[in-house]
C-alpha cells in the first residue's frame, strides 16, 4: 500500500541556528486521499502569495516554511516534510534546513536542502498572530487529536482568495 507522510506543524520553534517544528504528529494519507491531492495542488497555485510575501523587503511576517515531497522508494511513496526558509538561488531554487526529523529518507532535522518550487506541496508563514496558507494541515485536522486540532484552528488564517 502507497502512503502519503505528512507532518503537521503544531508549535514553530523556529531559531537562527536550529529551527524545529515541535509536538509533530505524523499522519498517513494515501497518495490517492483526494482531498490531500487538492489541498496540495491548491498549495502549490497559490505559491505565489508565499513568494510575494518572502521577498517583500518590509513584510511583518516570519517563520516561512516550505513543505515539500521527497521520493522515498521506487513505488512512487514520498514523504512531506517541513522546511525553514533560507534564501532563493539565482536558479530559483529555494533553500532552507529541514524543520522535522525524516522518517523515510537518511538525513536529520537542521540538515540543509536545496530544491525546485515543483518539490513544494505546501507553504506557512507567521503574519499577525496566525498561521497563513498549511493547505494540508487544513485536511488534517480531522485526523489529530482534539486538543491540538483546535490549537490549530484557532492560529489558522483563512486562505488567500
Amino acid at each position: 500500500m502507497l502512503r502519503h507522510l505528512i507532518l503537521t506543524a503544531f508549535i514553530l520553534t523556529i531559531s537562527v541556528t536550529a529551527p524545529v517544528i515541535a509536538e509533530n504528529p505524523i499522519v498517513d494519507f494515501e497518495q490517492t486521499d483526494n482531498q490531500m491531492n487538492a489541498a496540495i495542488a491548491a498549495a502549490k497555485s497559490s505559491l505565489n502569495v508565499f513568494e510575494s510575501e518572502y521577498s517583500y523587503t518590509a513584510t511583518t511576517a516570519d517563520n516561512f516554511l516550505l513543505k515539500i515531497e521527497v521520493p522515498t522508494g521506487p513505488d512512487g511513496a514520498s514523504e512531506h516534510i517541513w522546511t525553514a526558509v533560507t534564501g532563493r538561488q539565482d536558479n530559483g531554487d529555494y533553500t532552507g534546513i529541514l524543520a522535522n526529523q525524516p522518517v523515510d529518507f537518511d538525513m536529520n532535522a537542521g540538515d540543509p536542502v536545496s530544491f525546485p518550487a515543483s518539490m513544494v506541496s505546501d507553504w506557512s508563514y507567521m503574519k499577525g498572530g496566525k498561521l497563513h496558507g498549511n493547505y494540508t494541515t487544513r485536511v488534517m485536522l480531522p485526523h489529530l487529536p482534539d486538543d491540538q486540532a483546535a490549537g490549530l484552528r484557532a492560529m489558522l488564517a483563512p486562505l488567500p482568495e
